[in-house]
């Protein structure tokens, strides 16, 4: 007999006040503006966010004119951003995403050193992006 696992958020290490104040935002320049103070990338930003909520990847997909990035702590994930594609935050994320390629990349996202890792994926006839982070000691 198979059983089928069930998971809540609490065990993988979320709180409700982390799920509530990670809803995903429109593309209203915040997160662009707010990357541009800190002097740090849209994809450093994205990652350090995902970083703050115990996750280890980001995931980014195309959906209904919006790129979808979603923060995973292994098979679980919330949603963190939803940008319109055509907008200058989707457009300079997706080009970092690029640049990557398959090669590993250093950031230090907060106050730790991370090792990152992308590699691109066909989604639904579309190009999505998964970006594994690995804290190195």
């Amino acid at each position: 007999m198979c059983r089928a696992a069930t998971w809540t958020w609490s065990e993988a290490g979320f709180d409700d006040a982390t799920l509530l104040s990670r809803k995903p935002r429109a593309g209203t320049g915040h997160i662009g503006e707010e990357m541009e103070h800190n002097g740090e990338g849209i994809l450093e930003g994205l990652a350090a966010q995902a970083v703050r909520t115990g996750c280890d990847a980001l995931q980014v997909e195309y959906k209904d004119g919006y790129e979808e990035v979603f923060a995973f702590r292994g098979a679980l994930g919330v949603g963190i951003a939803h940008l319109p594609s055509s907008g200058p935050e989707a457009e300079a994320l997706r080009r970092e995403l690029c640049a990557m390629g398959r090669r590993k990349r250093a950031m230090m996202l907060e106050g730790q050193k991370y090792e990152a890792r992308c590699h691109a994926f066909d989604s639904f006839g579309g190009t999505a992006y998964r970006l594994e982070l690995r804290r190195k000691d």
